[in-house]
């Protein structure tokens, strides 16, 4: 079994890059930062940049968006 933090990489590698929403809800992740923290503490380079999460009701909500080992490159 994959730890999430792998599963983030996972994700990673096969779309570029993810978001705490990704990680909720596609993956299951609820501490979601936390393995971003760990990833980090790894050595495992992490870029984030602020963007936009459109909601269900089309508004508009501040997020972050995560490119992790060679995505961030």
């Amino acid at each position: 079994m994959k730890t999430q933090a792998e599963k983030i990489m996972d994700y990673c590698k096969e779309n570029g890059s993810i978001t705490a929403y990704d990680g909720a809800y596609k993956l299951g992740i609820l501490q979601f930062s936390a393995r971003i923290c760990e990833l980090q503490k790894a050595g495992i380079p992490v870029r984030i940049e602020p963007t936009k999460f459109k909601a269900q009701d089309g508004s508009l909500h501040p997020c972050k968006r995560y490119y992790v080992g060679q995505n961030c490159l």
